[in-house]
């Protein structure tokens, strides 16, 4: 019988780690930790985290848009995951179309009919804890 590679004193082990250059990227080891931790803690669902992260890096976002890249109805986002943030205060309104200014239309050739949305500094607060809990920078309870 051949005999096995491992040494004796790990095979008793409960886990054994790999050596770092078999591991390139470990990241994501906390994902499900850290989310529930996020969900537990702060008034977000799961849903809403999840498209918090989605246009985290955008600085404006129109519904239609994120309907569309999002992959589902811009009734159904808007109804389950926009305005509940947006009353949480986790979106704000980067441009209202109600208002008059010729000069930003002109500068940055927005349309006057679509609604814009940012993220707030609330919801980046808490996307960059998310963050901070995936990479091990911040405690996740449990």
């Amino acid at each position: 019988m051949p005999k096995s590679k491992v040494h004796k004193k790990k095979i008793n082990r409960e886990f054994l780690p790999l050596q770092d250059k078999y591991v390139r990227h470990n990241d994501m080891k906390y994902w499900s930790l850290a989310i529930r931790d996020m969900v537990k803690y702060t008034d977000l669902t799961k849903a809403e985290l999840e498209f918090l992260l989605y246009v985290y890096d955008l600085e404006f976002f129109e519904i239609t848009w994120a309907a569309e890249s999002y992959g589902q109805s811009r009734k159904k986002l808007y109804e389950r995951i926009i305005l509940p943030l947006k009353k949480k205060g986790y979106l704000d309104e980067y441009f209202n179309p109600t208002k008059k200014s010729e000069g930003v239309d002109v500068h940055f050739n927005i349309r006057r009919n679509a609604q814009k949305l940012s993220v707030s500094h609330k919801g980046r607060h808490n996307i960059q804890r998310l963050y901070r809990k995936l990479y091990g920078e911040e405690e996740i309870r449990y």
